[in-house]
């Protein structure tokens, strides 16, 4: 009797030895199970920190499209500045010489002020002494590239979201563009001579474009969903000349510059002409005309 009951002790020890580790065993998977869910929470905050940032390091790469890129902050990654990012890469034209050639045209000391239309076509020997490639792939003449900059920094400042989407373009460039607009009201229905009357109206002969020049830019909006081009157009159209720019081809004035109303075509003509000119609602023509 007194071993039957040595042995029940026995068994009910053992018993008890069981549940204390059965219980420390659902202990420690709670605590493992809890540590697990702990890193996949910090894991998931880690992943939207990185999001975050990269969609910060996006729009700066893609709003500063303007010297676009269109943000202002310089991008180690690349020697392109957006459509007025800060980190422009400067080419000169084909070679050092362009930048010293005493009878380039465009080191005159008037340069901003060299007028380009129908009947003053590019002149002969102009050749832009520097370009600044923009992170989009658009260019413009060095020199017009600090207050381009700074328009657009001041325009984003202010909610508005600018991009270059044409610049410096080239003869041949100048070129394709007339035959692709030609070509586009023949395929309406216009024989090849009304078609090349209609193309004029809307894009520069070859040769007497101000885009060939360097110092002209196309503007519309970075993001079409979130802003339209007529909001970016009306705060260039009351703000540009405070940075040396015009709209070159105003509704009003196309009997005299001989183009359609071009809002998203801007000229940089210096800040105290462009002031000039926008007080006396003059478009260049005019204001060299005097």
């Amino acid at each position: 009797m007194k071993d039957q009951n040595m042995k029940n002790k026995k068994i009910t020890g053992l018993g008890k030895l069981r549940y204390i580790v059965l219980a420390m065993l659902l202990s420690l998977s709670v605590l493992l199970s809890a540590c697990q869910l702990d890193s996949l929470l910090k894991g998931g905050n880690k992943t939207s920190d990185t999001s975050a940032q990269s969609d910060d390091g996006s729009d700066k790469k893609d709003n500063s499209d303007s010297a676009d890129d269109d943000s202002d902050e310089d991008d180690s990654s690349s020697d392109k500045t957006d459509e007025g990012d800060s980190a422009g890469v400067n080419n000169s034209g084909d070679d050092q010489s362009v930048a010293e050639d005493p009878n380039n045209p465009a080191l005159a000391d008037d340069w901003y002020l060299i007028l380009v239309n129908k009947d003053n076509p590019v002149p002969e020997g102009y050749r832009v002494p520097e370009l600044t490639e923009l992170r989009n792939g658009q260019a413009v003449d060095s020199r017009i590239y600090p207050a381009l900059q700074q328009m657009f920094d001041d325009a984003r400042a202010q909610g508005i979201l600018p991009i270059v989407r044409s610049s410096y373009r080239t003869h041949e460039d100048q070129q394709k563009m007339m035959d692709d607009k030609i070509k586009e009201f023949m395929d309406k229905g216009m024989n090849k001579n009304d078609a090349e009357t209609e193309a004029k109206l809307w894009v520069a002969i070859p040769g007497t474009s101000e885009h060939e020049i360097g110092i002209a830019v196309d503007i519309s909006t970075a993001d079409w969903e979130q802003q339209e081009a007529n909001v970016v157009w009306d705060w260039l159209n009351t703000h540009c000349y405070e940075y040396g720019f015009i709209q070159r081809y105003p509704d009003a004035k196309v009997s005299i510059t001989g183009i359609n109303t071009e809002p998203w075509h801007y000229r940089y003509v210096g800040k105290e002409v462009a002031k000039e000119m926008t007080e006396q609602g003059l478009c260049l023509e005019e204001y060299l005309g005097r």
